[in-house]
Formats: structure tokens, sequence, C-alpha cells
């Protein structure tokens, strides 16, 4: 009778192929699935904030169409500038950068202060002003300068609370949660890796003033079409009544709110996400920094500021569609 050999065992050398083996297929799996994880995640962000930037858009054009009733039943508060100015277009464009200020506000402190136009001493008796919206009563006492999670707050506030008026807003497939954060009960749109969006109200740098965000002629300021301001004396005064230093949001850096008109330069409103990092500039930014969250000069591979997403580049226009 013939005995078969014992079947032999695997050795500890094909163990450790086999196991090597299984290990690099789990990493591929893995690093394939955090890929397509993380696209996902920056469509579905990319998503959220153009349907933020339309619900903006619709405020804008509410805005503007309120100013054009003003301008033709002369509102008080517009006579009142024209008076100062003696200049129909001038007045015009004032009265617009208030109303835009007093309904799209991107700090609590804004949203909570009257929007001055003139001070008394520049308009005895009283001035000329616009006071707050009661759609913002509730926003408690804000942080020096502002912060992201402020603006996200307000952005919420000014396009679902009819700020000035109109249809209700369609927010449908949109995150909008409470928590931490810095928005405490408040509710403010999210991102897909649940940071509140940030807002800038008049967004400008050396990007936004050339093509494609521009397509004729050099940039302008899209509030002031007939370059009234620019050429007025009383401009840079007027620009520092509108955001006076201890309400200016300082977190976005001077590419956004500067100390003097900013001149005619095409700007933009920008709802802004941070991206993966959950970080809107980079670790040594500062305002007015090159690490800034727009990303000008161009950044290093290592400033955090990079995979920030903007409303306005999936736009791909100025602010008026220029």
């Amino acid at each position: 009778m013939t005995r078969r050999p014992a079947r032999a065992a695997f050795t500890l050398i094909e163990l450790l192929v086999v196991i090597s083996i299984i290990t690099v297929i789990s990493a591929v799996t893995v690093g394939v699935f955090g890929r397509v994880r993380a696209n996902q995640m920056k469509s579905a962000t990319d998503a959220t904030l153009n349907k933020i930037n339309s619900l903006i858009e619709r405020r804008v054009k509410a805005i503007n169409d309120q100013v054009a009733d003003d301008v033709k039943t002369r509102h008080p508060g517009y006579a009142a500038v024209l008076v100062a100015v003696q200049n129909p277009d001038l007045a015009k464009t004032l009265w617009t950068y208030a109303k835009m200020r007093n309904e799209l506000p991107m700090s609590f402190n804004e949203a909570r202060t009257a929007t001055v136009l003139f001070t008394p001493a520049q308009v005895p008796p009283s001035g000329v002003f616009i006071l707050p919206k009661a759609v913002f009563a509730a926003l408690p006492a804000g942080t020096a300068g502002g912060t992201p999670e402020e603006s996200a707050v307000c952005l919420h506030l000014a396009v679902t609370g009819n700020a000035g008026g109109g249809t209700a807003t369609d927010t449908d497939g949109l995150n909008q949660q409470t928590g931490p954060s810095g928005i405490g009960a408040f509710k403010a749109f999210k991102d897909a890796w649940g940071t509140p969006i940030a807002f800038v109200r008049t967004a400008y740098n050396s990007e936004v003033n050339s093509p494609p965000f521009i397509r004729t002629g050099a940039p302008f300021d899209p509030f002031d079409p007939r370059g009234k301001i620019a050429a007025w004396t009383g401009r840079d005064s007027f620009w520092q009544t509108l955001h006076p230093s201890a309400t200016r949001p300082t977190w976005a850096g001077t590419f956004l709110i500067q100390n003097n008109y900013p001149g005619a330069v095409n700007h933009t409103w920008t709802a802004i996400s941070a991206g993966p990092n959950k970080q809107w500039w980079g670790p040594q930014g500062t305002p007015g920094a090159a690490t800034d969250i727009f990303g000008l000069p161009p950044l290093s591979d290592t400033d955090a500021a990079k995979d920030n997403q903007l409303s306005y580049r999936l736009r791909r226009e100025g602010a008026r569609g220029d």
C-alpha cells in the first residue's frame, strides 16, 4: 500500500506575499473610493454655490428694482442724497450702494446698525441714513470686523427672510443647518463638508477684472455704470462712512473692502466654501496678505486656501453679466 505524502503548508514567505498583495489591492481601492468621494463632495458644493448665487442675484435684482422705484417716486432718502450731491446719476449710485449694504450685510454689526450715507456734519441736521432691516433684529452684537460665520448667517437671513420684500425663496435641496461653527442657533447654508458658506458683497481683484469675467472694455464699477463716483471728490469719505472701521469685515482681506473707494473696478457678490480643509485662507493669511481667500498672488501647494470654492468662478462673468 502506497502512502500519500502529507500536503505541505504555506510557507511564511508565501503568506507574507499574499498579505502584501491584499494590502496593496485594499490601498488602491480605498484611494480610488476616496478620490471619487472627494470629487462628489466638490461637485455637490459647486451645485450649492450655484443655487445660492441665483438666490443672491434675485435679491440684487429686487434691490435694483426698488432703487429704480425710489428714484421714480422721489423717496425721501434718495431725495436727500440728490440734494446733497446735485447729480441724479451719482445720487442713484450712492443710494444703490446704501441699499445693498442695508439688505446684504456681511457681519452682525453691519446688519444691526443703520446704513449711513452722510453724517450729520456732512448733511445737517441729521445726515442721511437707512435704518436696519427687521429681519436682522434677532442677531446679537458681532465680532469687530466680522467673521465668515457671521456673513453666512446674514446671507441666509437676507435671501430667505425677504429682507426687502418679494416672493418666497426656493431653497429646496440646500443644506440649511444650525449648530456650532460660530453660528449658534441661527441657520446658514453649508457645504458638503458641513462648513457654513460665507458671503462677500463686493468681491474684487485682478481675476474678476480680466476675461472671462468681463468681456468688453476696461473694468468698471457695476453699480456706477456712468463713472460718477470715480469723478466725485467725496468718494472716499462716502466709502469710509458706508464701511466704518468698527464694522468693516476684515476677515476676507482688503481685496474685498478697502479703506477708500477702489475705483472703477468690476466687482461681484460671491458665496464662498472653505473647501475640504474647512479654512477660508492660508495658515499665514492676514487681511490683504498673499494667502487671502481669492488666491492672489498665486498660491503654492502648501497654502490652505487653495481649495476654496467661489461662486463667481462658476458664473464666469461680471456682476452685471458684462
